[in-house]
Formats: C-alpha cells, structure tokens, sequence
C-alpha cells in the first residue's frame, strides 16, 4: 500500500484516474478470491501476487482521494470568508496564528456564498475594538488566501507541498478591521477537547513558577508542546543529537510504559491480573495521547505500544516487533496516506526498525559487567542502532550529523527518566501545593542540568559535521548497504558482502563525481528577496539604498522607495538586474537617466496598478522586464 501511495504521488498529478484504479484494483481482488477458491497450491503465487497489485491500488485511490479532500482553487481576489477556529492560536510576531476551517466564501458574480470546506493556516493581526478568536469560536474575515508561494529554488523545500502533507489547503492573513468573531460555535471535536485539556495541563505548569527554558522542555518533554522552545534551545538538542527527546515520541511513551508498570506490578498475582495490567495500560497510553493534544507522533507510537500490551492477552507466544511496526503503519496509512510523507514517521518507523534489527547484535559485541557500565552499554548500543538506520534519512534531509551523540544520549535518557517521572508525580499532587512545590524544585533543577549539558557539549569542537548532503540516489544507496550489511552479518555468504562492496564503490564513485563537477552557483529573485546560492547552501543578498551589489560579472539594484530621484549623473551606470519591489516611487524614463538598464524585474508585492504602469513604461522605451507575479521566481546561472 506504501509503494502504491508513492508511485500515485510520483506520476498521478491528479485525480481524474480515481475510477480506473478502482476498477483495476476489483479486478486484482476478483482473481485473488477465485484462486483461493480453486484450492491449487502451486498457484499461490498468483493469489499473493494479485492481492499485492490490488494493495498498491488501494494506495494510490487513498492518496488521490486525500489530495482531493485538500486542494481548492483559490480565487485570487479578496473574499470574504466564514470558518471556525480548530486550533490553539498561537503568537506569531504581530500576527496571531491557528489552523481554521474555511466553511463559506463569497461570490464575485453572483449574491450569495460558495461552499469550500477547506483547512486554512489563518494569520491575523489583534485588533483592540474586538474580543480575540479562541478555539471554537465561529468567524468571518476579508482575506486573500492561496497556496503558498514556494521558495524551493533556494533550499529545496516546498512549502506549499509540506503544508498540503499536513492537510492544510492554504495559508492567508487578515488585517485589523478586516475580522470579526460570530455568535456561536462550533460542535466540539475531540481532538479540540483533547486540545483544551493540554492547555490547562499547561496552565498547572505555569503555575509552579519554572524557569522559560525550564517550561519550554518540560512542556515539550510531558505534553509535545514545543511552542515555547526557542531557537538557540532547538539548536543545541540537535547539535547533541538529542533532538528526539523535545518530539513526544516512542521513547517517552516507552518511558511511561514502564513507568505504569512497575507501579502495576503487584496486581500480577491477583486472578487475572495480566489482562486488568494490559487494559489499564491500554487505557492509561491513549489517556496521555488525549492530554498531548493527539498529535501524529504521539498517535503512531502510543499505537504501537498498544499492539505489545494488548497482544499477551490473546497468544502466549512471543509477538514479533515486526508485525506490531507494520500493523501500526498500515493502520495511520489506511486512515490518512499522507502521512508517508511526514519526516517524524518515517524517522520514527525507521528508528524503531533499526532498533528491532540492529541493537542485538551490536550489544552483544562486548559482554560488560557491572550494573552501571551495563547500562551504559545498552544505552550507546541502543543509540547506535538507532542512528545507524536513520543514517540516511538525516543525511539526505537535514545534510549533518552529530558528532558526540553517544555522550549526549547517555546523558539525556536516565534524566528524561527523572523528568517525566517527575512531571506525572507533581501532576497528581497538585492539589496539595506542598508536596507539588518538593517535587517541582529537583525538576527545575534536573531540566537546567541538563538544558546546560547540551548547551555545553553544543560548544565542544567539532560538534556537528555540517554539509555533508546526499542526493535521493546516494540515500537510497546507503539504505541498500546497510541492509545488506545486516543480511551478511546473519547469513554469511560471501556474494552479499560482494554486494555491499559494489554498492560502497557506487556510492563513492558519485560523490566524487559531485565533488568533481559541483552544480553551478545562481543567483535567485524571490518574493523574500534576492539569494546567492551554492548548491544547497543559500546565502540573501543585503541592500543599502540605492547601492548596486556586485556578484559575479552581474551589478544589481534593489529599489523600495523614491530616495533615488535625488541623484544625478552625466553617464549611466550599466546594471543589470534592476529589482523593484513594494515601496518603490518613479518611473522607467527617470530610471534611465542615471542607469543603463537591461532587465528590470517587478516584485509579486508590487500594487496592481503601479505593475501595470511599469509594464507599459518597459514596453514603450523597449526595456525587458520579468514579472514576478506570473513567474513566480527567476533564477541566473553564473
């Protein structure tokens, strides 16, 4: 189903082959069903093989089906909308920010209103004369909202697609004066209620008084909220590699499985105690998952976790980590396909598999006595296999690595240990502000232990290997080798080791291959400015008035005001790329007087009327110019 999710988003555009592939995918199943019913074993394969095709249908009919439920043609216009908030808004800047669901639009030709039933990212600016929007509350404003614009000839991110990954259609800002909050709301939903009960949760941790980078990890750590997390925190837990402690994930939810427990452990010896443990850690996790808001991550691990505890209760046999890690992704992929394309998933699966194959064997390298000196084996052992899988993912996506990530991830697990224990201890005391307060001080005091940890080991030398991008190829080679590696380390024949080697000559031979012939640098005209850039590495070019910036053999000019018309000069100066954006006062012929143009690029900011003026004024004294509005970006090879 995977591999049909992935083929219909590589060569399906669009949807209009919904019906064929749903035939196709009938037919498979048809002829799977009258082989099974012939009872000839020796044709097996056919049954297996036709109901592999009719999964891969069934892949490529849910993501196109998803696309569908997503994307909308946005007018391009102003409209006014009506929606409900479905998000904690959140402060962006001056700006305040939460997802929404758009229900009407206006029309342009006719009276009356549009259905859309659209998710929006909705930005607006806090205006005094009105109450603010909360979650739940009903709203109509005068926005402009599209897909939007991508960047991704600068860092090779497309925004619009992440967005539209996460379900999103597009994104929109409303002005002060433009909005308005409605009487009524919306029914409650329940990933809304679980929203509202984080937020008081929340409010208990603003209560006792922890330092800002104390709360930002300790919210982050108990809940998965990483709204407050500041940059330089982020920064520093990556450097370390220990970034997967601020993403509530497999790891806090294990924490907490083995937490619950212990605590349960006695009731193992009452009659039928192994089923009331399963159920009450069956029903603690998805508890925990309501208060962290239900976010995808939470979801995908406490799922897993509930496969291991609720199994034992039906087989006494040993459940096999590998059915549990493909049942919880065929069920998050049946119940919305894109979430292939979600980096946390595929990081988090990835990781969890790595672990299932690789730790074993590598603990097993060294026999270590000694409780302590065994633990911290089993921590590096559990660090390696991890890493080793995500190896080139990370490189791929992110293009670094962490150098002392073992050091950190010794650190980082017997103290996310404390904390979370911790945190869930001082949750049940709240109600007793004493015995809170005995719990909260080691709890400030471990978190900025550690908080310093990372900052410090951030600063040692060396710290993060950066620029180190692989291609989609070379990841895919690397992925190759280290599985091949691993079929070699159980089997043992000399033909995979073979393999591995070819695959190392073939990975090698195309980084030097890059390294050889590096892409060319360009410089790019975007709407957030004009870029330098060098492979993947982007740098933006900075503009004082009316100073051209030479790059290259090219001199380019940025204009966003009128300062310009007091200068004079008796021969012009040649420029090249003459970029005009909002702010900009003139025209083309006084332009002239003092530059020799020879493209003249017009900003996507610039007010309707002013474009349409410039154009004709290019047109007229026989200067090109790009129009940014239409093309989006232009790019020039150097």
């Amino acid at each position: 189903m995977a591999t049909g999710i992935f083929l219909s988003d590589s060569f399906l555009p669009d949807g209009r082959d919904i019906s064929l592939l749903q035939g196709v995918s009938s037919v498979f199943l048809f002829v799977s069903c009258v082989v099974l019913f012939c009872r000839k074993f020796h044709r097996r394969w056919i049954f297996g093989f036709m109901v592999s095709l009719s999964m891969v249908c069934l892949g490529a009919v849910l993501l196109l089906f998803a696309r569908q439920r997503i994307r909308f043609s946005w007018p391009e216009e102003e409209r006014l909308y009506v929606g409900w908030v479905t998000d904690i808004p959140r402060k962006k800047g001056k700006t305040m920010e939460a997802e929404v669901d758009i229900v009407w639009m206006s029309r342009i030709d006719t009276v009356g209103w549009q259905p859309v039933d659209r998710r929006v990212l909705l930005r607006w600016i806090p205006d005094s004369l009105h109450y603010g929007l909360q979650c739940g509350d009903r709203f109509c404003c005068r926005a402009v909202i599209g897909r939007p614009y991508n960047d991704w000839n600068i860092s090779d991110f497309d925004y619009g697609l992440y967005l539209e990954r996460q379900g999103i259609s597009g994104t929109g800002i409303s002005f002060a004066g433009n909005w308005r909050r409605l009487s009524g709301r919306s029914p409650v939903s329940f990933r809304q209620t679980a929203l509202s009960w984080r937020e008081e949760v929340l409010d208990i941790f603003r209560s006792w008084s922890l330092d800002p980078d104390v709360f930002a990890v300790v919210s982050a750590l108990a809940v998965g909220d990483k709204s407050m997390l500041t940059s330089e925190l982020k920064d520093s837990y990556t450097a370390a590699g220990t970034s997967h402690v601020l993403a509530l994930s497999g790891l806090h939810i294990g924490i907490l499985t083995v937490l619950v427990s212990w605590l349960l452990r006695p009731l193992r010896y009452m009659r039928g105690g192994k089923w009331i443990i399963s159920l009450c850690l069956f029903f603690f996790l998805w508890g925990f998952a309501f208060l962290s808001g239900l976010s995808p991550s939470v979801i995908r691990a406490v799922l897993m976790f509930s496969i291991y505890v609720i199994a034992p209760v039906f087989t006494e046999s040993r459940y096999s980590g590998f059915y549990a890690i493909s049942l919880a992704a065929f069920l998050m992929l049946l119940y919305n396909p894109l979430y292939l394309f979600d980096i946390s998933f595929q990081l988090s699966f990835t990781a969890v598999l790595s672990i299932m194959l690789f730790y074993p064997w590598i603990e097993r390298i060294w026999k270590v006595k000694g409780r302590i000196f065994r633990y911290v084996w089993q921590t590096v052992s559990l660090s390696l296999a991890a890493q080793l899988g995500t190896l080139p993912l990370i490189l791929y996506c992110f293009g670094s690595f962490p150098t002392y990530f073992l050091i950190a991830n010794v650190v980082v697990a017997p103290l996310t240990v404390c904390i979370l224990g911790g945190t869930l201890l001082a949750l049940c005391l709240s109600p007793f502000p004493w015995a809170c307060r005995c719990v909260v001080v080691p709890i400030n005091w471990i978190t900025s232990f550690l908080n310093d940890t990372m900052h410090s080991i951030r600063q040692w030398e060396g710290a993060q290997i950066s620029s180190i991008y692989l291609t989609a190829w070379q990841s895919a080679i690397l992925a190759a080798m280290i599985v091949g590696w691993y079929v070699y380390r159980t089997r043992r024949k000399c033909r995979t080791l073979l393999f591995v080697l070819c695959l190392f000559d073939l990975l090698l031979s195309t980084v030097v291959y890059d390294v050889m012939h590096p892409a060319g640098n360009r410089i790019h005209f975007a709407r957030s400015g004009v870029y330098l850039c060098q492979n993947r590495d982007s740098r933006k070019l900075e503009f004082t008035s009316f100073s051209p910036v030479k790059v290259d053999t090219f001199y380019i000019v940025r204009l966003d005001d009128g300062s310009w018309r007091r200068h004079r000069s008796d021969i012009p100066f040649n420029v090249h790329f003459m970029y005009l954006v909002r702010g900009f006062r003139g025209d083309i012929g006084d332009l002239c007087s003092l530059f020799r143009l020879q493209i003249v690029l017009l900003a996507p900011d610039l007010p309707d009327w002013q474009r349409s003026k410039l154009q004709e004024e290019c047109d007229a004294m026989g200067v090109q110019y790009i129009d940014l509005k239409e093309k989006g970006s232009y790019t020039v090879l150097l």
